[in-house]
C-alpha cells in the first residue's frame, strides 16, 4: 500500500514536489540503511533471540508509516511543503530501523537453509509475499480512486502501516535457532579489526561493490517510471494502485523463478539476471508508446529488484567462509555502497530537473549496462572460483594494489 516507487512517489508530486525532491526518496532510503547495518552486526553478533528482535524491530519501522498518515490527516492540505518534509523524515527513520534488523535477518536466513536450499526458501517467501502485495495494491487503487487526494494516500499511509505492523508481530511463532558461537566473536583487536579482515580477505566482495557501484548510480531513475507514465499518458492517481500490482506479481513469480535458478546455478547468475531486467525495464521506459504496453516496465522492475536483492544476498552468504558470521560481510557491503546510494539518486534528481526524465533514463540505462559489464567481467562465482572473463595472476609482491581487487 505504500509502495516507494510507485504510491509514495505520487504523493509526493501531489504535494508539490518537484523531480529533484522525488528522487530524495531512494537517497534517504538507502543510506538510513546503510548507516545502522554495521552497528547493529556489532551489537547482535551474540544475541540469541534474533527472531524475537527481528519481530519487535519490523513493528517499530511500520509504526512510522502509521505516523505519516496521521500527521498528514491536518499538514498535507494546510502546509504541504513541510509535509514533504515529514514523509522524508519519518521514512528516514522507517529505514534506520529495517538497517537494524537487516543483519538479524540475513544472519537467520543464512543458518536455517543450506546453500542449494535457499534460493527456494526465498522464492517460497517472496511469493508470499507478493500474494499479499498484490491484495494491497488492488486494496490502494480502488481508495485512490474513489477518495480524494491527498486524503487517499493518508488512509493508505494509516491502514498500511497498521496491517505491515501486525503482520511483522507473526514472525513471534517461528521457532528461535540457537547457533554456536562464532569462533571469532571476540576478537583479540576489536571489531572494526574484524571487518579490516573481512573486507582484505575477501575478494569477490570488493568485486561485487565495484560492480554495484556502477549499476547503482543508474538504478534510482526507477523512481520516476509511475511518475512519468501518469505524466506522459494523463493517468489517474489509481494506476498507481495498478503499477504496484505488477510489480508485486512480478515479484512474486520472479522470486521463485529466480530462487531455484540460484539453488542450481549459483547466485553471480541471479545478480545478473536482475541488472539485465533493469536495463530492459530503464529502455522500455523510453520507447514504449502506450499505457497497457507500459506496465511492462514495472513488470521488469519488480523482477529486478526481487533478482538483485535475493542473489546479492546469497552471493554474500556463500561467499563467507565463517558461516557463523554472515551478517558482517552484508553489513559491510551496505556500508560501502553508502556514497553511490547518497550521490546518484540527487545527480538522477537534478538531471530530470534541469534537462528532462528521458535524459535521466538514459544516463541511468548507460551506468546499469556498465555495472552488468563489470559484474560478468570481475565477479566469480563462489561455487565456479575463477571463472569469469577478465582474470588476473594471483599478486607476487605486496607492490600489487590489492586494496583495489
Amino acid at each position: 500500500m505504500v509502495a516507494p516507487g510507485t504510491i509514495l512517489a505520487v504523493y509526493l508530486k501531489h504535494l508539490g514536489a518537484g523531480e529533484f525532491v522525488i528522487a530524495l526518496v531512494p537517497t534517504v532510503q538507502m543510506v538510513s540503511f546503510g548507516l545502522t547495518q554495521l552497528p547493529a552486526t556489532a551489537w547482535t553478533r551474540r544475541l540469541r533471540r534474533k527472531v524475537a528482535a527481528s519481530s519487535v524491530l519490523f513493528g517499530l519501522a511500520c509504526l512510522w508509516w502509521l505516523l505519516t498518515g496521521v500527521v498528514g490527516r491536518s499538514l498535507a492540505v494546510s502546509r504541504p511543503a513541510l509535509m514533504v518534509a515529514v514523509v522524508l523524515g519519518f521514512n528516514a527513520c522507517a529505514q534506520f530501523i529495517m538497517g537494524a534488523a537487516s543483519p538479524l535477518w540475513s544472519d537467520v536466513t543464512a543458518r536455517l537453509y543450506p546453500d542449494r536450499r535457499r534460493g527456494l526458501a526465498s522464492g517460497i517467501l517472496w511469493t508470499v509475499l507478493g500474494a499479499f502485495g498484490i491484495l494491497g495494491a488492488l486494496y490502494a487503487r480502488h481508495v485512490l480512486a474513489t477518495v480524494d487526494a491527498p486524503h487517499s494516500f493518508n488512509h493508505l499511509f494509516i491502514v498500511g502501516g497498521l496491517v505491515a505492523g501486525l503482520g511483522c508481530q507473526f514472525l513471534w511463532l517461528a521457532k528461535e535457532y540457537s547457533p554456536p558461537a562464532a569462533a571469532d566473536a571476540e576478537h583479540p583487536r576489536g571489531y572494526v579489526a574484524l571487518i579490516r579482515e573481512r573486507w582484505r580477505g575477501n575478494r569477490r566482495l570488493r568485486r561485487l561493490v565495484a560492480a554495484r557501484w556502477l549499476h547503482d548510480a543508474g538504478a534510482p531513475v526507477g523512481i520516476f517510471f509511475a511518475v512519468h507514465a501518469i505524466e506522459r499518458f494523463g493517468l489517474p492517481d489509481s494506476a498507481a494502485g495498478t503499477f504496484t500490482v505488477m510489480i508485486s506479481g512480478a515479484g512474486m513469480i520472479g522470486g521463485l523463478m529466480l530462487g531455484l535458478l540460484g539453488d542450481r546455478r549459483g547466485y553471480r547468475r541471479v545478480v545478473g539476471y536482475g541488472m539485465i531486467l533493469l536495463v530492459a525495464a530503464t529502455v522500455s521506459a523510453l520507447l514504449l508508446k502506450s499505457p497497457a504496453a507500459y506496465l511492462l516496465v514495472f513488470l521488469l522492475q519488480g523482477m529486478a529488484q526481487t533478482g538483485l536483492f535475493m542473489g546479492t544476498m546469497n552471493l554474500l552468504i556463500e561467499s563467507t567462509e565463517d558461516r557463523a558470521d554472515c551478517a558482517t560481510p552484508m553489513a559491510l557491503f551496505s556500508t560501502l555502497m553508502l556514497p553511490v546510494w547518497l550521490g546518484a539518486p540527487i545527480m538522477m534528481g537534478m538531471l530530470a530537473e534541469r534537462l528532462s526524465v528521458p535524459h535521466a533514463f538514459v544516463v541511468g540505462a548507460v551506468f546499469q549496462l556498465a555495472g552488468l559489464i563489470a559484474l560478468v567481467c570481475l565477479v566469480d562465482d563462489p561455487r565456479r572460483p575463477g571463472r569469469r572473463i577478465v582474470t588476473w595472476p594471483a599478486p607476487r609482491t605486496r607492490s600489487v594494489p590489492r586494496i583495489l581487487w
